[in-house]
């Protein structure tokens, strides 16, 4: 029951632009960085992308990784749980 609460509160607040940056990038590993960094989607925190990313930050679908505070940190972000969870719903609603 938590989980459909709080999915239902994020497709309240989530905008299209965030749903879309969600579908395409889901699944890779984020870094806010606008030098080219391998093996991740490089975003500037102040493009579209950025705003877009940080927003689902904020909506929890984005969160640092699990190496955050440790010498491997490199600032990435990954996609939580939840965010597997609207993924899923997604793809199985236009299926």
């Amino acid at each position: 029951m938590h989980d459909a609460t709080v999915l239902s509160r994020i497709l309240s607040q989530v905008s299209i632009g965030e749903l879309t940056f969600l579908l395409e990038c889901h699944g890779k590993k984020i870094i806010f960085n606008k030098n080219l960094v391998e093996g991740f989607y490089n975003v500037d925190r102040f493009s579209a992308d950025g705003e877009r990313a940080t927003g689902l930050v904020s909506l929890g679908l984005l969160a640092r990784s699990s190496a955050e505070g440790t010498v491997s940190d490199v600032g990435s972000y990954h996609f939580t749980p939840l965010s597997d969870k609207l993924v899923g719903l997604i793809i199985e609603k236009n299926t």
